[in-house]
């Protein structure tokens, strides 16, 4: 069964050009981003505690496991923050901490 096209009703106006379309994140910024999220990587903390706990107990396995685990986790929290939802916790009455 063929369907035929509705017409528009007389004195409609319906838009014959598509709407500008956004523009696209500027990607010259990716280098300088993971460069960030690597520099932060790097420097012994709570995070290099932990792998090395899991990785004493475990083995290279499962401290493997733990530094893409807590390589995932910042990269998350890293887009989230670039994303503009790093301030919304302090925008928010039940979560301010004032």
């Amino acid at each position: 069964m063929r369907r035929r096209h509705r017409r528009a009703p007389k004195g409609s106006r319906r838009a014959t050009t598509r709407p500008e379309t956004t523009e696209m994140v500027d990607l010259s910024v990716l280098p300088g981003y993971i460069a960030v999220i690597l520099l932060f990587l790097g420097p012994p903390g709570p995070d290099m505690a932990y792998m090395l706990a899991v990785g004493l107990e475990g083995g290279r396995r499962a401290a493997l496991k733990a530094i893409l685990g807590i390589g995932t986790g910042m990269s998350v929290y890293a887009t989230a923050v670039v994303a503009g939802l790093g301030r919304s916790p302090g925008r928010t009455r039940h979560c301010s901490t004032r």
